[in-house]
Formats: C-alpha cells, structure tokens, sequence
C-alpha cells in the first residue's frame, strides 16, 4: 500500500479533536453521582481501553497534533503577515 502526506493526513487530522471529545466527555460525564463498587469494572475498563488506544496509537495522535499545530500557526502568520504572508490588516496608503 503506498502512502502519500496529504491522503494519509486527511485521515490523521480528525483523530485530535476525536480524542479531546472522547476524554472530555469521559473528564465531564464520568461515573454518576450514584457511583457503586458494581460500577467500578466498567469504569476502570473505560478508562483502560482509551489509555491503550492512545498508547497504541501515539505516532498518528502526535502526528494529528502536529498538523493542527501546523495549521494554527499557519492562520496566525496569516493574520499578521509573517513568514512570506501578505499582511491581512495593513494600512491603506
């Protein structure tokens, strides 16, 4: 199978904001406010099964990662007119 950036990144990118929401909501929503000892095996596996994921798939999350880096700085060069940008909000002469 050949591998390309571009193709292979439009796979990658999603998997950043997936992984904030799956934890967030994990972080917000976690065990209920009637949290009993029968609860406890879901929860831990819960939290293991995400922590294995990230694990196994560290290089496409750090990867996912950078590309959003990439693409945050990306819109702040272009705001203010950095690293070959013509600048957005310059001075009419």
């Amino acid at each position: 199978m050949k591998h390309d950036f571009t193709s292979d990144a439009k796979f990658i990118a999603p998997l950043l904001p997936v992984v904030l929401l799956v934890w967030s909501s994990f972080i917000l929503f976690g065990p209920p406010e009637n949290f009993t000892a029968q609860m406890a095996p879901f929860w831990i596996v819960t939290a293991s099964c995400l922590l294995v994921a990230l694990v196994a798939y560290r290089i496409q999350v750090l990867w996912s990662c950078a590309l959003w880096m990439g693409a945050f700085e990306g819109c702040v060069d272009a705001l203010l007119g950095r690293n070959g940008h013509k600048p957005l909000f310059e001075k009419q002469r």
